[in-house]
C-alpha cells in the first residue's frame, strides 16, 4: 500500500516510462478555511481589526458554512449548526478533519505540537499491517500489529520536546539568552 497523493495518472515508472512534473502546494485553501475555522472555534468575544472596520466573533453558522466547504468536496456530509454550537465538539471536529485532509503533507507534526496532544499521540505504540509476512503468510499480513519489537520503534515524547533545544553557540552569543526547560 502506498500513498497516491500528488501522483499523476499518466506517471509510468516501468518500460522507460515519464514520470510527470508536479506542483507541491505550500498552501492549500483547505488549510486557510480549516485555519479560519478553527481560530475563530477558540475565540472568546470578539476581535476589531486596527481600524475599526471589520469585528470578528465565534459565528457558528460561517464555521458551517467553511468547514462544510471542505467536507462536501470530498463528498462527504457535513456538520449541523448544533455540532459547531460547542467548541469543544468542535474542536474535535477539526482535529480530526486536520488528520484526514492533510495525510502526508507534514501538517501533523505541527498540529499536535500546537494542539499540545503530541505527549498522547507520540506516548502509543505503533500500530499497523504486518509488513514483514511472506508472501506464505497472506493473512498474517492483514492482521493488525503492535511494532514495538525493536528499539527504533519504541516511540517516546516528553514535555521538554515541545520545545527544542538551543545551540550552545547561540546561547554563548547572547549572554542574557537561557536555555530551554528541559535541555
Amino acid at each position: 500500500y502506498t500513498n497516491r497523493k500528488y501522483v499523476h495518472q499518466d506517471d509510468c515508472i516501468f518500460w522507460n516510462g515519464v514520470i510527470k512534473a508536479k506542483t507541491y502546494p505550500l498552501c492549500r485553501y483547505a488549510e486557510v478555511l480549516l485555519g479560519y475555522v478553527e481560530a475563530m472555534n477558540e475565540m472568546d468575544g470578539s476581535y476589531t481589526d486596527e481600524d475599526g472596520q471589520v469585528t470578528v466573533t465565534r459565528d457558528v453558522d460561517q464555521m458551517v458554512r467553511y468547514f462544510n466547504q471542505i467536507r462536501y468536496r470530498a463528498g462527504q456530509p457535513g456538520i449541523t449548526a448544533a455540532d459547531a454550537a460547542d467548541p469543544t465538539t468542535m474542536r474535535e471536529l477539526i482535529k480530526h478533519e486536520r488528520l484526514i485532509e492533510f495525510a502526508f503533507e507534514g501538517q501533523r507534526f505541527w498540529d499536535l505540537r500546537r494542539w499540545k496532544d503530541a505527549y498522547d499521540a507520540y506516548n502509543k505504540p505503533i500500530r499497523g499491517l504486518d509488513v514483514s509476512a511472506r508472501e506464505a503468510q497472506r493473512e498474517q499480513f492483514y492482521t493488525e500489529r503492535i511494532w514495538n519489537t525493536e528499539k527504533t520503534m519504541k516511540r517516546m515524547f516528553s514535555n521538554k520536546m515541545y520545545l527544542w533545544p538551543l545551540e550552545r553557540n547561540v546561547l554563548r552569543k547572547n549572554g542574557k539568552l537561557v536555555q530551554n526547560p528541559g535541555w
